[in-house]
């Protein structure tokens, strides 16, 4: 290939000493952490499980990664024509790329499948060391065109490409287990894309040996079109009856998120919102719907939205019409120059933007790291080829090496202070969880001071000076989290609050928001019921008692019985006792 060519020439011309700025080797481990900080599994030490230690590992290993960029760059500097030096060997770092890639993606894919038939998840979909199985899917779909890489670059080694092939399928299947519709329109555009360049391979020869006229050239091509697009149109109707038929609950709850996040588009299109947006408005604006249709189908659907399950959507609201056409551009320029590219890594590196787009259509893949880093490969892989041409001179080299340096360094300092008030915050969230929320309020304080534009934070904040008895100070801390984050969770920490503090008037008003913002819940009918009769509106109380009564179970749970339970007890007995702990979960 012209890439090893290219590399072997380099080799070859400069002696064995003086090839340190290559450092090939070095990268391999460096994207083995990245990827497999990508794929991280849930760990204590984080404010959030999950998602929490995938960011900060991939933010500290992806600068280390710059870091190392940064000196190779400053090496091949002391020596003549600097560019060709800093990208010579560019074709054994993407090889690296790929090999850490494809192996971690390999590892998870075992992990899920392992997990969803041996772990206690029988019967549901794999998700293996992610929060939902939407996220897994993501990421192995993105992971699974870089298989074509080592393919092509190992066309002599059998074994290897036996290897392969068995990787591929297992994250194929893992992929299937995930159940992701998405994932298999992913599938079903990997699949369309290899057809059309099997087509294109396969028209080219039969020209070159079997069609000597123009006529049968057209009669071939009218042939191998027909069959694509028979093919193509059996795809087209499996995904649609598959998104049609299977899981329709959950295809109407995203068309109702739509069409409220749509009305949020339509009130301020050009501007948008601001950065939070989405998490201000959203919420509201669902229990407005609901207060305006009351008998509406989507209510039994209604639950909390962190998302409006689509990255365009999401931000056309935080940034308005500007973000939603430098988005798309900027994707246009990166897809157009990456598929004009003749390696195969660049067209891979686009494929898997492919599936990035595919993703952001339906779910929020910008929520997981790899989607950021993929599209930091896809943008360095560009500026590499226009850098790399020995445009620039040893000085300028000489500054881009410097700047790297610096911009990891400051960075990398940025993220490990950042991850050292995360590990605080955590410590004493665990502390106030085992009972302790008194003796944890002065170290909440001083976190505050970091976290006061942090809406997790001050929903947790006021919930364990609730729990410690300070009601006015966690009714402040709740109202400050409102400008930020108005949701279900908060509108009814907010009514335990002012219940506990006797506002009830106050409590009412929090407990009915929360209740048309998820009307299929059970917790606000407690919290009214319990608002209601400690100001002694006792014949509301009954209204509220006759509806939990009477009211549909949408997911049984311990809590929604003991909640009909307790409720129906004290009406038919009169009993005069009040809880004053909230009602606080998730129902």
């Amino acid at each position: 290939m012209v890439m090893e060519r290219s590399g072997q020439h380099i080799r070859g011309s400069v002696p064995e000493g003086k090839q340190v700025a290559d450092g090939a080797g070095v990268y391999f481990y460096l994207f083995l952490c990245l990827f497999a900080a990508c794929f991280f599994p849930p760990v204590r030490g984080f404010s959030e499980e999950w998602l929490r230690p995938k960011w900060v590992l991939a933010e500290a290993v992806g600068l280390l990664v710059l870091l190392t960029f940064g000196i190779q760059v400053l090496v091949a500097c002391k020596h003549r024509d600097a560019g060709r030096r800093a990208f010579g060997r560019r074709g054994y770092v993407e090889d690296a790329f790929c090999e850490a890639l494809v192996g971690v993606a390999f590892l998870e894919a075992v992990y899920a499948i392992v997990r969803m038939f041996r772990g206690g998840q029988e019967g549901m979909a794999a998700s293996g060391t992610f929060d939902n199985p939407a996220g897994l899917a993501f990421c192995l779909c993105a992971a699974l065109p870089f298989h074509a890489c080592l393919w092509r670059r190992c066309s002599g080694k059998l074994w290897f490409r036996s290897a392969l092939a068995a990787c591929a399928l297992v994250i194929l299947t893992a992929i299937l287990c995930t159940g992701s519709r998405t994932g298999w329109i992913c599938l079903a555009l990997y699949a369309a894309l290899w057809l059309q360049k099997q087509w294109k391979f396969a028209i080219k020869r039969e020209q070159t040996e079997s069609c000597s006229s123009l006529q049968s050239v057209s009669k071939l091509f009218k042939g191998h079109r027909v069959v694509k697009l028979t093919i193509l149109a059996v795809l087209a109707a499996g995904l649609a009856w598959g998104i049609s038929v299977v899981k329709t609950d959950s295809t109407n709850g995203r068309r109702f998120i739509l069409e409220r996040s749509w009305e949020l588009v339509q009130a301020r299109p050009f501007a948008g919102y601001g950065p939070g947006g989405f998490l201000r408005e959203y919420m509201p604006r669902q229990a407005d719907y609901f207060k305006a249709h009351a008998d509406s189908g989507y209510a039994w659907l209604a639950s909390e939205v962190y998302h409006p399950l689509n990255e365009f959507v999401w931000v056309w609201i935080e940034f308005g019409l500007p973000g939603v056409l430098l988005s798309l551009g900027a994707l246009a320029w990166l897809l157009s120059g990456l598929f004009r590219r003749r390696d195969i890594f660049s067209r891979m590196l686009a494929v898997s933007l492919c599936a990035c787009v595919v993703f952001a259509l339906f779910s929020y893949p910008l929520k997981y790291p790899l989607a950021s880093v993929i599209g930091i490969a896809a943008v360095g892989r560009m500026c590499s080829g226009m850098l790399g041409r020995g445009r620039m001179n040893g000085k300028c080299w000489r500054w881009v090496g410097m700047v790297g340096i610096v911009v990891a360094v400051v960075a990398l300092i940025k993220v490990s202070v950042a991850y050292s008030y995360e590990y605080e915050w955590s410590r004493v969230a665990r502390q106030a969880l085992r009972g302790h929320s008194r003796e944890m309020m002065p170290r909440y304080a001083e976190l505050y001071g970091h976290y006061h534009h942090d809406a997790s934070f001050l929903y947790n904040y006021a919930a364990e000076q609730f729990y410690a008895g300070r009601y006015e100070e966690a009714l402040s801390t709740a109202r400050e989290c409102r400008a930020l984050w108005p949701s279900y969770n908060l509108s009814l920490l907010t009514g335990d609050i002012c219940r506990a503090a006797g506002k009830y008037g106050e409590a009412v008003r929090h407990y009915e928001q929360a209740h048309w913002m998820c009307p299929v819940r059970f917790a606000p009918l407690e919290g009214l019921y319990y608002a209601y009769k400690s100001g002694r509106q006792r014949d509301r109380a009954d209204s509220v008692a006759d509806v939990v009564a009477r009211k549909r179970i949408k997911v049984d749970s311990p809590d929604v019985q003991r909640i009909k339970k307790e409720i129906l007890e004290d009406v038919r007995h009169g009993e005069k006792t009040v809880p004053r702990d909230g009602m606080m979960k998730k129902l």
